[in-house]
């Protein structure tokens, strides 16, 4: 397991069969990913994945491609050709009719055939590699599901230490303990399971200023010292577990949490924007805001006490 985790780690690239957050596209191929927030989106990913890697296939998609070509800007053209041949062997407008109705006809059973011959070598492709697996519903254990660290290529933002206290209510996944964040490491039969969440809070500094942390979206970096336990999820965990494309009813999950508390001491770092909040009937206060942008990460660390040190 890394240092640092993603806490929107919920998208999923079928080509490379990895999972990351905050990027709009995958880091390894560009290509746009899927939401797995999504259900829809979470059955792909779970073909994908049982079946190794969707880039492995995606040269025998061809025959779709030509077919969406052709229909683009082949067809019209074909037609008229026809319309105007037809016309011309007959001298007559009721021979370029039947010369076009004879081009759609045709066009149309050749597109019919080359669609039903890809997908009956599809069809008995995938009956072949269901032979060769031992569950028809196992996924590939040499092609695990696979979770992209954050990338460290990021511009540095403003830093600031101090105590972290909870602003709304929020519990752990596992042992259902309030906390501001959490961090769940462990294996599952699918791929390792590295994911996190996290709330809003504020942050006490020495200086006396106020500072709202918006946390949805940041870089956890929060110890685990638990050793993974054997365990059945809870509704909370499924979900949170299914977000991120790990479908906890595959298989045993081994899971240990790691937690930032009210009181505990951090080091934030990330992009402030000021605010102003009203304080009383006519006073007005100014509070620091720190907050993720495309530019500049949210990266939370607990800093670790001498004990756990």
């Amino acid at each position: 397991m890394g240092l640092c985790v993603r806490t929107d780690a919920t998208r999923f690239c079928p080509h490379c069969v990895v999972r990351f957050g905050r990027s709009e596209r995958c880091p390894q191929c560009d290509e746009r990913p899927l939401d797995l927030r999504i259900p829809a989106r979470r059955r792909e990913a779970l073909q994908a994945i049982a079946r190794g890697s969707l880039g492995r296939e995606m040269h025998q998609a061809w025959p779709l491609r030509l077919v969406a070509a052709w229909i683009n800007r082949a067809f019209l053209p074909a037609c008229a050709c026809a319309f105007l041949v037809g016309a011309l062997q007959t001298h007559a407008l009721r021979g370029g009719v039947a010369g076009a109705g004879i081009a759609v006809l045709a066009q149309i059973g050749l597109i019919l055939l080359l669609l039903a011959s890809f997908f009956t070598l599809t069809w008995v492709r995938s009956w072949f590699d269901l032979l060769r697996r031992p569950r028809r519903d196992e996924p590939s254990p040499s092609a695990p599901l696979a979770l992209l660290p954050p990338s460290p290529e990021v511009v540095p933002g403003l830093a600031f230490e101090g105590i972290a206290r909870q602003e709304s209510r929020s519990h752990s996944p596992l042992a259902h303990d309030p906390c501001i964040a959490y961090r769940l490491v462990g294996t599952a039969p699918l791929g390792p399971i590295d994911d996190g969440a996290a709330t809003t809070f504020l942050l006490e500094t020495e200086d006396g200023v106020s500072t709202r942390i918006e946390a949805s979206r940041c870089t956890l970096e929060i110890p685990v010292t638990d050793t993974p336990r054997a365990l059945r999820p809870d509704r909370e965990l499924t979900r949170f577990l299914e977000d991120r494309g790990i479908f906890p009813e595959r298989g045993p999950l081994h899971l240990a949490e790691g937690l930032l508390r009210d009181g505990d001491r951090v080091i934030v770092e990330g992009a402030l924007a000021p605010m102003e909040e009203s304080e009383g009937y006519r006073g007005r206060r100014e509070t620091r805001v720190l907050r993720e942008t495309l530019e500049i990460p949210l990266r939370i660390r607990r800093v670790m006490t001498e004990n756990e040190a």
